[in-house]
């Protein structure tokens, strides 16, 4: 899992018509991460979450933190991994602001 440090803000919660969304308070299923990462995602509580299908792929913890698990699952979940990685990397750097 890489942890990325606090930002400022969080993100809109977004629809695509495929299988990425984001939501403001996470479901109480975890999908498809493994136990450990399971048992973080419970333990944070995130405000907001990142779904790749049914699995949160990247979550912002309330204490100000993005957490990325470092799991791969199909191509397009790779695909979208790859999108949010890009998008927290430049939110951290400020080079897009969150909304």
């Amino acid at each position: 899992m890489v942890a990325v440090p606090a930002l400022a803000g969080v993100p809109h919660p977004f629809q695509t018509y495929g299988a990425l969304k984001a939501v403001a308070r996470a479901t109480a299923s975890a999908g498809r991460l493994s136990s450990c990462h399971s048992e973080r995602f419970r333990a944070d509580r995130p405000d907001y979450v990142v779904y790749s299908y049914a699995t949160p792929i990247a979550w912002h913890a309330q204490d100000g933190t993005w957490y990325v698990p470092d799991e791969r699952y199909s191509q397009t979940t790779t695909r979208h991994q790859n999108v949010i990685g890009t998008c927290i990397q430049q939110i951290r750097l400020g080079a897009l602001a969150p909304v």
